[in-house]
């Protein structure tokens, strides 16, 4: 006689494989009830019936750029079980991606779950491209951390070629690690000049040496000129780092204005102006300053969120949103603001609400100098 996880086992077999525009949602939901049931082996064997026609079918773990968080994570948490079950057939959990692809999803849940991590690391060793992943860039910060192995493929990210996918992506880990774990070591600052020639200073030397060595002279030397022309990571992470405090506030108000126009150069802006932010207390005092007398929407939408992201919302910095509230409360025509952190435009006073209710989550915050 069956017993209820047979039948619930059989139904979820039945299910696979599926198709349609939605199928890899199916699929993996079909898949987590076979992990939990711990029946995941119904799958191996079973082939495409359309398309690929005979071919293992795949639950894999993500559909393009978009992931399955909650279903990475049950993979982590039962990854003895799965990994007993497909063997070297890591062709169930991919889609038209790479075995490095694969394993460099994992990593972003694999903090969590140590033999998850074990063996993503041990690969990393032997796989240079799944080494200079972000995500097992961070990974290695978590479980490695301080350590030369870490510095050591992190360093090798930034001296890369800028010629391969992801590369901005890893870039920007490899250099927020270095600022949060070694800022201001001038052996590791060292080491991230010795990057750049006397006739080229890259991106992946700017950007490290903007969030962890802004006293770099370096940094001081360079020149992006005043024509029109793109402006890109190294001039973004430039600015926000040398600029004086009494010119932060404008500065980010100027790019306020074309930043909706461009949310990946929105990405670039965001994360120097952050760092500067959590070490320059007196540019909270200016950005502050600046946004109780302002009248751009942009000013109050963005302002207070910065503030609050940074841990910089002080019981005046509250009062005054909780002001601008009723004003605009009290308006009858409340104004909507670009806010630089979602990267959209949104009420100004929903982003009031946000910063008075925001702290800075572990997440985001970095270690202090010294």
């Amino acid at each position: 006689m069956a017993t209820p996880i047979d039948e619930a086992a059989n139904k979820l077999q039945a299910l696979l494989p599926c198709y349609g525009p939605d199928h890899e949602e199916r699929r993996q939901a079909a898949g987590a009830g076979l992990i939990v049931l711990k029946q995941l082996n119904v799958i191996v064997g079973k082939v495409k019936t359309i398309g690929h026609t005979g071919k293992q079918i795949n639950i894999a773990v993500s559909d393009g750029f978009r992931q399955n968080r909650v279903f990475l994570d049950l993979l982590g948490q039962n990854w003895p079980y799965v990994k007993t079950v497909i063997g070297e057939q890591w062709e169930i959990l991919t889609d038209r991606m790479s075995p490095s692809e694969l394993w460099e999803r994992l990593a972003a849940v694999a903090t969590e779950h140590p033999a998850l991590a074990k063996d993503i690391l041990e690969k990393a060793d032997f796989d240079s491209t799944l080494r200079r992943g972000a995500n097992v860039l961070l990974l290695l910060s978590r479980t490695d951390p301080r350590s030369e192995r870490l510095v050591s493929a992190c360093i090798s990210v930034l001296a890369a070629k800028n010629d391969w996918h992801h590369w901005y992506d890893s870039v920007e880990a490899a250099s927020d690690i270095l600022a949060d774990q070694f800022r201001g070591d001038p052996a590791i600052q060292e080491r991230i000049t010795d990057i750049s020639s006397e006739n080229h200073i890259p991106s992946s030397v700017i950007m490290p040496l903007s969030l962890g060595w802004r006293e770099s002279e370096l940094l001081r030397h360079l020149d992006f000129g005043s024509g029109p022309r793109e402006v890109g990571a190294s001039e973004l992470y430039t600015k926000y780092a040398v600029a004086s405090e009494a010119k932060i506030p404008q500065i980010i108000e100027d790019d306020l204005t074309w930043a909706r126009h461009n949310r990946f150069q929105v990405t670039m802006m965001t994360k120097p102006l952050l760092s500067r932010l959590r070490f320059d207390p007196e540019v909270a005092s200016r950005i502050f300053e600046h946004l109780k007398a302002s009248l751009n929407p942009s000013v109050k939408a963005s302002f207070p969120r910065l503030l609050a992201a940074t841990g910089e919302m002080t019981p005046e910095r509250i009062d005054w949103c909780r002001e601008e509230l009723g004003r605009q409360q009290s308006s009858s025509s409340p104004q909507i603001g670009y806010d630089v952190l979602e990267q959209v435009p949104r009420s100004v006073t929903l982003c009031l609400l946000e910063s008075i209710g925001e702290t800075a989550s572990p997440g985001t915050q970095l270690s202090p100098e010294g």
